[in-house]
């Protein structure tokens, strides 16, 4: 039965019809199972506003390498759903954002955006990242710290000690 579902799924992502499309990726959004790299590129490519966001939510539930490759691509033309669907594919995606926020082209909204969204995914890997970006994006710094407190994290005794100066650091810049 699975065989067959994802058979008539290519099917419709194939078809010229966009309501078929629209109706295939819809499915895509409501299950994790199948390979449709190749036909989620495609959508992602189409004239059509609304199959490109079907296609964008659809990848992040299938978070392949490919598809996060085009889904970060993306960022760009939509942010918003882009980066929904980067936090649906959970940590799967953290390497990917992290390299766009480094690189020299990222605008600081858009750094800002990502940030929070490695906040939302949460988890050991997310406060990593978060912890490392602090160092490597400076002028990102309080943002970063800000996102670190709202999705739990403790300092372990290897982090303890950062932690703290990086907060005497910016009470001293608050005070001044």
């Amino acid at each position: 039965h699975i065989q067959k579902a994802q058979k008539k799924i290519k099917g419709l992502l194939a078809s010229e019809n966009a309501v078929e499309k629209q109706e295939a990726a819809d499915l895509l959004s409501e299950t994790s199972h199948g390979n449709f790299d190749d036909e989620l590129i495609k959508l992602l490519n189409e004239k059509e506003v609304s199959l490109q966001l079907a296609g964008i939510r659809a990848m992040g539930h299938h978070p392949t390498s490919v598809c996060l490759e085009q889904l970060i691509k993306k960022l760009d033309d939509q942010e918003k759903a882009a980066t929904e669907a980067l936090i649906m594919a959970r940590e799967k995606s953290l390497p990917f954002i992290r390299s766009r926020m480094l690189e020299d082209n990222c605008p600081a909204k858009q750094k800002e955006s990502l940030i929070n969204a490695i906040g939302r995914i949460g988890g050991k890997a997310s406060h990593e990242i978060l912890l490392s970006l602090v160092n490597e994006l400076p002028g990102f710094e309080p943002h970063s710290i800000k996102i670190l407190h709202r999705c739990h994290f403790k300092a372990g005794k290897n982090d303890q000690s950062f932690i703290e100066g990086l907060v005497r650091n910016q009470l001293l810049y608050a005070a001044a």
